[in-house]
């Protein structure tokens, strides 16, 4: 294979080692060992791909950011009405393999309190919350003018939408035992019935 074609798999192979270190270990105990264990790639051949863990670090949220937006933007274009896009937002939250959704939530864990240490990451997280808080108040907004929802203000409700459902997931993830996510995601399904006009 090609220079050009390798380069980018191997990023990417480092990346998802990074990505299992952290939901292991969490960003401070996360070595370029551990990156080096986990994507089976040699500690030299990472220096030679990034020049620092803090550079791995702000990739793999801006990576994480872009699948993320365009993931959701491709699942909720699958719907037409404005609270089928509500509830598919939610959907698309809550309703993922477990597994999945407990590791993924625990880098989001570790970014967010990386955010308010490091610049690059509070960036990425900024522009990531803005971009999703603007698709909320889009939904919002349709759904408003076309009959479908209440008057309101969609900026704030689109805000306060986001909080919840990413706290109901920091809820869960912080303490699975006694938080029934099922629970939580039918309780969050009539919260947005809420704003349904009747």
């Amino acid at each position: 294979m090609s220079r050009r074609v390798v380069a980018p798999l191997r990023r990417e192979q480092i990346l998802n080692g990074l990505y299992r270190s952290i939901v292991k270990k969490g960003f401070m105990k996360t070595s370029i060992t551990d990156v080096s264990r986990q994507s089976r790639v040699a500690r030299g051949i990472i220096h030679y791909y990034f020049t620092s863990k803090d550079e791995m670090i702000t990739e793999l949220m801006r990576q994480l950011s872009e699948n993320y937006v365009n993931g959701l933007k491709k699942y909720i274009g699958r719907f037409k009405t404005p609270v089928e896009k509500l509830n598919a937002f939610v959907d698309y939250h809550l309703l993922r393999d477990m597994e999945d959704l407990y590791g993924l939530m625990a880098v989001w864990i570790e970014y967010w309190g990386q955010s308010i240490r490091d610049k690059r990451v509070n960036k990425i997280i900024f522009e990531l919350q803005d971009g999703i808080r603007r698709l909320l108040n889009d939904i919002i907004e349709e759904g408003i003018k076309e009959g479908y929802f209440i008057e309101g203000n969609s900026k704030a409700v689109a805000a306060i939408l986001l909080g919840v459902i990413e706290g109901t997931m920091l809820q869960w993830r912080v303490n699975s035992k006694s938080v029934n996510l099922n629970e939580l995601y039918q309780e969050l399904k009539d919260i947005i019935n809420l704003f349904k006009k009747n």
